[in-house]
């Protein structure tokens, strides 16, 4: 399953109101943070949030990649700690072009 929000902005608190869910079913979580979701939230909010359930990734959009640098970001992966999506690591290719 993969739960995918670009809401501008919305994230944060869409994410609280689907705990149960998030903690139910462990979905791929894919968000986008950017310019305009980091006038809405840190995601540092979000790393609380998801807490050791999750780890977040950076997709890349050149290769469809998954790697750590969260510095200048458009979309983030949450990666379930157990669960089918758990095999994914980093450099694992998400989306290939």
């Amino acid at each position: 399953m993969i739960l995918l929000m670009d809401i501008e902005g919305g994230e944060l608190d869409a994410a609280k109101g689907a705990q149960q869910f998030l903690a139910r079913h462990r979905p791929l979580f894919i968000f986008e943070y950017n310019a305009t979701t980091r006038r809405s939230f840190e995601l540092s909010e979000m790393v609380s949030l998801l807490g050791s359930q999750y780890s977040l990734h950076r997709l890349r959009s050149v290769d469809g990649l998954l790697d750590d640098d969260l510095s200048n970001t458009w979309n983030i992966v949450a990666l379930p700690s157990n669960g089918p999506w758990a095999m994914l690591k980093e450099d694992a290719v998400l989306f290939a072009r």
